[in-house]
C-alpha cells in the first residue's frame, strides 16, 4: 500500500430505514472495517441500537456515529420553500425554526449561522427579517434553539428537542 494511501480518508452517510449510518474521515485502509463492524453492530442489537438513538439522538464514536432518521416523511426530497409553505409558518420566529430545522435535517448542516438562514431565506424566496440576531435571541431564550460552537467565525446556533417536537407538528398533515 502506497504511503498516499495509508494517509487518504473517506467518508460514508447511508439512511437504512429509520437509522442512519455516517462514517467520517476514517483512513481508508480501515474503511471496510469500520462499515462491517457498524453494520454488525446494528444487526446484533437493532432493538436496543434503535431504543438508544431515539433516546439520545445519537450514538457516536471516534469515526462515525449511528442516529434515528429525522423524520417519517423525507422533507430532504422537498425544496425549502415546500417545507415552509407546507408548515404554514408566517411569524418569524417560525419561519425561522422551520428554515433552520431543514437546514440541519435535510441538509445534514450540525450547526447553522446567520450567513446559512440569510441564504436559505433568498433560496426558499422568503423576505427577510428585519432583526435576525433577535429573532434568534427569542428562540434561544424560548427553549427552541442554543447557541453553539461558531460556524465560519459566526455565532452558531442548532435547534432543540422542544424546537424539532414544534416544527414536526407544524409539518404533521391536518385531518
Amino acid at each position: 500500500m502506497s504511503e498516499n494511501q495509508a494517509h487518504s480518508s473517506v467518508s460514508l452517510k447511508v439512511g437504512l430505514g429509520q437509522i442512519e449510518i455516517t462514517i467520517q474521515n476514517c483512513p481508508s485502509n480501515e474503511f471496510n472495517q469500520a462499515v462491517r463492524n457498524a453494520l454488525e453492530a446494528i444487526d446484533s442489537n437493532l432493538e436496543l441500537t434503535m431504543r438508544l438513538a431515539e433516546k439520545f439522538g445519537a450514538s457516536r464514536s471516534q469515526k462515525g456515529s449511528i442516529r434515528p432518521l429525522p423524520m417519517q416523511t423525507d422533507i430532504a426530497n422537498l425544496s425549502i420553500a415546500e417545507v415552509v409553505r407546507k408548515s404554514g409558518a408566517k411569524k418569524g420566529t417560525d419561519l425561522t425554526l422551520v428554515v433552520a430545522f431543514y437546514l440541519l435535517k435535510a441538509e445534514g448542516q450540525e450547526v447553522v449561522n446567520t450567513k446559512d438562514l440569510n441564504d436559505a431565506f433568498d433560496k426558499a424566496r422568503l423576505s427577510k427579517l428585519g432583526n435576525l440576531s433577535q429573532t434568534l435571541s427569542t428562540l434561544v431564550q424560548s427553549g427552541r434553539m442554543n447557541e453553539t460552537q461558531e460556524k465560519d467565525n459566526i455565532k452558531g446556533f442548532k435547534i432543540t428537542q422542544t424546537g424539532e417536537d414544534e416544527v414536526r407538528q407544524m409539518l404533521e398533515p391536518n385531518p
